[in-house]
């Protein structure tokens, strides 16, 4: 008969040997344990071999830390996503050499089969979630070898928001006496986002002012100093998406006639053509 034991004295005296040596649980000696195995003859009652010849050893996993969703905006559900920008997150503040990878699948993850090499675009659904595999690099030589420990515990999604959706809007047409007139960009908000009042707009006056976030700060009462002009307009959505479209804006001048009646009397007419 062969029993196991966790320590020599139990060995020894034959009392609480290991229940099911094919479910044993390391739970009173973490990490490293030794067994002791007793071999008895069936025979005689006597000791035929007792010793130390079994030391468990668990190696600690990868932590599977946290990883936030990973958020785009589109026009669509899809959108291309860099999965390794999520790697400083999977690895937090481990600093054993460690191997990342990212999958479709929790079972190609387990498998370290099909990994996510490229760009992806989530074709699959959306929101989509993704896999990781975390696997220590023991050797540190750049290749998921046999007995390394890994982690499949980590995942996050792949989250498309939708970009505010925008109606040109018509120009704005003021018939002004001089070129330097006063106008309310606002007239045309509701048409701009079609009654979503979800949606935030802001006025530039060139592309460079709205890549640098520098808007015309009172929108309803603009000073344009330009004939025609296209004003350039940023939609911000309630999830914080964009789009943006131009909005153009045209002073039209009066055309002034003079008339004489008599030779006392002049009559002076302003007409606005539009055009």
């Amino acid at each position: 008969t062969i029993s196991y034991y966790t320590n020599l004295s139990d060995a020894l005296s034959e009392l609480n040997d290991i229940p099911d040596i094919s479910n044993h649980r390391n739970d009173a000696s973490p990490f490293n344990q030794n067994i002791y195995v007793r071999i008895d003859t069936d025979v005689v009652n006597a000791c035929l071999g007792l010793g130390h010849h079994i030391t468990l050893t668990v190696n600690p996993l990868p932590v599977a830390n946290a990883v936030s969703d990973y958020i785009l905006c589109s026009d669509s559900d899809v959108a291309p996503f860099d999965l390794n920008t999520k790697t400083v997150e999977v690895i937090g503040s481990q600093t054993q050499a460690m191997l990342v990878s990212y999958h479709e699948s929790l079972t190609e993850a387990e498998n370290n089969t099909n990994p996510i090499t490229t760009t992806y675009s989530n074709t699959i659904s959306n929101p989509q979630t993704i896999y990781v595999r975390s696997q220590f690099d023991d050797n540190n030589n750049g290749v998921a070898d046999a007995g390394e420990c890994f982690n499949t515990d980590a995942s996050f999604n792949l989250v498309v928001n939708h970009n505010p959706v925008l109606v040109q809007p018509d120009s704005i047409r003021i018939c002004s006496e001089q070129i330097n007139t006063t106008f309310d960009l606002t007239v045309r908000e509701n048409q701009i986002t079609n009654g979503d009042a979800s949606i935030i707009l802001s006025y530039y006056e060139s592309q460079l002012d709205l890549d640098n976030r520098n808007p015309i700060t009172v929108s309803a009462n603009y000073l344009n100093t330009q004939l025609d002009r296209n004003v350039f307009v940023l939609a911000t959505g309630d999830n914080t998406c964009t789009s943006q479209i131009t909005m153009s804006l045209k002073t039209i001048f009066n055309e002034i006639y003079i008339s004489c009646r008599n030779y006392h009397f002049f009559y002076i007419t302003s007409i606005c053509r539009w055009h």
